[in-house]
């Protein structure tokens, strides 16, 4: 880790919420890029589960070992949070979206 980034790394966990943002922003494209693919596509949830992401990283930050690098720290949370959402009852993604202009067919017997 270059030596400015170490310093912001220090400074985020110490609650400096500048350097964390120099820090995310830094890897946002990549950490964006990993959100949107392990959600098929969907940016929505791609952008909310960055999100709750990144603040449950700022909030865990003073947890953040140094054995692996921020990015690889930030894409375990981001890897958790999605696996949260999914299996979460009221978020469970579901394959097909359904056509609600479509009327659903009742059993013929």
């Amino acid at each position: 880790m270059p030596v400015q980034n170490d310093i912001l790394l220090q400074k985020a966990v110490d609650g400096d919420t500048v350097a964390f943002s120099a820090l995310v922003k830094e890897h946002q494209n990549e950490l964006f890029n990993f959100a949107l693919s392990i959600s098929s596509g969907n940016h929505a949830i791609a952008s909310d589960i960055l999100q709750e992401a990144l603040v449950k990283a700022f909030l865990n930050i003073k947890k953040f070992n140094r054995q692996a690098s921020f990015k690889t720290w930030l894409w375990t949370i981001i890897r958790r949070e999605f696996i949260n959402f999914v299996t979460r009852p009221k978020t469970r993604m579901v394959g097909v979206e359904l056509d609600r202009d479509v009327p659903v067919e009742s059993k013929q017997e």
